[in-house]
């Protein structure tokens, strides 16, 4: 039954501490991650990266994305070979800590174990491809009344919008008996 990394076994060699202690315990196993099904941008909270499948950009941004890294110190990362349509993607990791013997003593091993993360991809559409797939749609749809014999604000509004380009301006003036 492999114990927590806080306590090794003194008098035990280094194999049969790293056959009793999991440091990857803490490590998740399976993450997401978000891919823009237009561009083949992934997501990087709060903006969108260009990288390629299996390359380094990609392994840095999924290794960021991975919680219970802090514990442990990673020795290597490389990719594992999936299908393209399968939208998995696997990393093995190998990660090392060391390990101290009960207190007061001087007994150091330092523990590496290997492990297998499977990332998840979700596809969504990023911010720019969503602006050209639902082109020339409202963004917002303002109503302004005003309640007085002159239209002076409302113009003032209108011209203001017209100077800054800000949207298209469309006012109607309707007259109340």
């Amino acid at each position: 039954v492999p114990t927590s990394a806080s306590t090794a076994y003194e008098g035990m060699c280094a194999t049969c501490t790293g056959s009793q202690v999991d440091i990857t315990s803490g490590i998740e196993r399976t993450v997401e991650i978000e891919m823009c099904k237009g561009c083949e941008r992934w997501f990087r909270n709060p903006g969108w990266a260009v990288a390629q499948l299996e390359s380094a950009e990609l392994l840095t941004l999924c290794l960021r994305k991975l919680r219970g890294l802090k514990h442990v110190r990673l020795v290597d990362a490389a990719w594992i070979w999936t299908e393209h349509h399968s939208r998995r993607l696997r990393v093995k990791l190998t990660v090392a800590r060391d390990l101290v013997g009960a207190s007061g003593s001087t007994y150091v091993t330092c523990l590496q174990q290997s492990l297998v993360v499977e990332y998840v991809v979700r596809t969504r559409n990023c911010d720019a491809c969503n602006k050209v797939a639902a082109k020339d749609t409202w963004q917002a749809k303002v109503q302004v009344r005003q309640k007085t014999e002159h239209p002076r604000t409302l113009l003032a509004l209108e011209q203001h919008m017209l100077k800054h380009q800000k949207s298209r301006v469309a006012l109607r003036e309707v007259k109340r008996a």
